[in-house]
């Protein structure tokens, strides 16, 4: 079971997908809070609400995940937040500024390791 940590942010327009990750995650004992557009990801952790991480999809309604990951980077409070970038597509190139990527038909341990790693800050 994983240490007490603030949420991980899960943004995915897509319901059921969202659902599935916070499962996921859950049933590791994460905490999870999700949201469904970069927007509301934006307004959500510009209002200082503490979060371990962003799993971030890479086609949301109102804005790409990469340009989502570039607006948390832009902002000197937000730049350090770990993004793991979960995309049903191959991303060519991958952006190197983000933590991890997940494809979202991988197995939940790929996914569960990835955020792991993250938490931890191990390589």
């Amino acid at each position: 079971m994983p240490a007490p940590t603030p949420p991980i942010l899960v943004v995915d327009d897509d319901e059921d997908a969202r659902s599935l990750l916070e499962w996921i995650l859950r049933t590791k004992g994460y905490t999870t809070v999700a949201v469904e557009t970069g927007r509301a990801a934006l307004e959500y952790l510009r209002a200082g609400q503490p979060v371990a991480l962003v799993i971030l999809d890479v086609k949301l309604p109102d804005m790409t995940g990469t340009d989502l990951n570039a607006a948390l980077k832009d902002d000197p409070r937000l730049a350090q937040l770990p993004v793991v970038l979960f995309s049903g597509a191959e991303l060519d190139p991958r952006p190197t500024d983000v933590a991890g990527y997940v494809k979202k038909a991988s197995d939940p341990d790929v996914l569960l390791a990835v955020v792991a790693r993250c938490l931890t800050g191990a390589s």
